[in-house]
């Protein structure tokens, strides 16, 4: 598995919602690295959004966690703090009329 490095706002909100679901089901970061294929270290960068997880992995850690896909991009992800266009988020966002 190919880890991207980046400091995104996206990248560090679903490393915090990792987080949440990995302690609150008692999972060890080995265990979760494990499941993806990458050691504890690796696992801890993608936590702390240090390191980008491409949605592959993503899946598998859902599946892992027993959650859906969608629960890592849910909650309280502070966009204003991305930039108006959300630039600093890695991906556009679109204006619909």
């Amino acid at each position: 598995m190919r880890i991207y490095s980046t400091s995104r706002p996206i990248d560090n909100h679903i490393g915090r919602q990792l987080l949440m679901h990995r302690t609150g089901r008692g999972f060890s970061c080995a265990e979760m690295g494990k499941a993806i294929g990458v050691t504890s270290e690796d696992y801890a960068k993608i936590e702390s959004g240090a390191s980008r997880v491409p949605t592959r992995e993503l899946l598998m850690l859902a599946h892992a966690l027993d959650i859906r896909l969608v629960d890592l991009f849910t909650g309280n992800l502070d966009i204003t703090a991305a930039g108006r266009n959300g630039s600093d988020l890695g991906v556009p966002l679109r204006r619909f009329p």
